[in-house]
């Protein structure tokens, strides 16, 4: 069977689903987690995949993500490692390529919007974990109700 080139997708689960080609790159993941640093930079050049690794990272980590994905790659022979992460977080993803804008308050507006939907989706204010002043902004970008002076005080 002929495979394709996966140009310009970037959703891990199309591309496994779909049949395309794919470079095992799933030991990203583990080693991503190994390192605990509360910030992780990636610096690669344009069309280098890191949209699809965070896909990636996504798929395996999020609840919910179909396990067999995975079935196959690398990371699967980590039986351990996926049995404590695979599947036990809530995940938000968020990409820049997508927000589009003439200036900056309305990338800041559309920004915003996206953190709420992702909010949404995960139920973020039901968390108990979360400081009660985040849970506030979280619920008012959930509701598209934010200021930009609130959006840049919780961003900056």
């Amino acid at each position: 069977m002929k495979k394709n080139l996966p140009i310009s997708t970037d959703d891990f689960q199309t591309v496994i689903n779909g049949g395309y080609y794919f470079v095992d790159k799933s030991m990203f993941i583990a080693e991503a987690l190994s390192n605990m640093s509360e910030t992780k930079l990636i610096l690669r050049p344009r069309r280098f995949g890191k949209s699809l690794n965070m896909s990636m990272l996504k798929a395996f980590l999020e609840i919910g993500s179909p396990k067999g994905l995975f079935d196959g790659l690398a990371i699967s022979g980590q039986k351990d490692f996926c049995e404590a992460h695979q599947g036990k977080y809530p995940v938000i993803f968020l990409s820049f390529k997508d927000i589009i804008a003439q200036d900056f308050s309305q990338a800041l507006e559309r920004l915003a919007t996206r953190i709420g939907r992702e909010a949404k989706r995960l139920g973020i204010s039901s968390f108990t974990e979360i400081d009660e002043d985040d849970l506030a902004i979280i619920r008012k970008l959930s509701n598209e109700t934010a200021t930009e002076t609130m959006l840049l005080t919780a961003f900056i």
